[in-house]
């Protein structure tokens, strides 16, 4: 369907999300583990929010659902101190 693909306005560079991933040195992490980081996160803070299937399988679409979310998002992640 049309909603799996991230729209073409869209873009990594422009994501506040990814220049965020970007300061932490997490982009050199694979998709799996920058996957495990938000899940952690989003349990640890008991907030309602699901990564779903098709963002578990595209490394754009999983960044893009996290941009979408990053209001909720990052002062979750800005309080966490994350060590790999």
């Amino acid at each position: 369907s049309e909603n799996d693909q991230p729209p073409q306005e869209w873009t990594r560079e422009g994501s506040k999300a990814w220049n965020w991933i970007i300061s932490k040195n997490l982009n050199k992490c694979n998709l799996t583990t920058l996957i495990s980081v938000f899940e952690a996160v989003i349990v640890i803070s008991n907030i309602a929010l699901k990564i779903n299937r098709d963002a578990k399988r595209n490394q754009n679409v999983f960044l893009k659902f996290i941009d979408d979310n990053w209001e909720i998002l990052e002062p979750l992640m800005t309080n966490c101190e994350i060590i790999l």
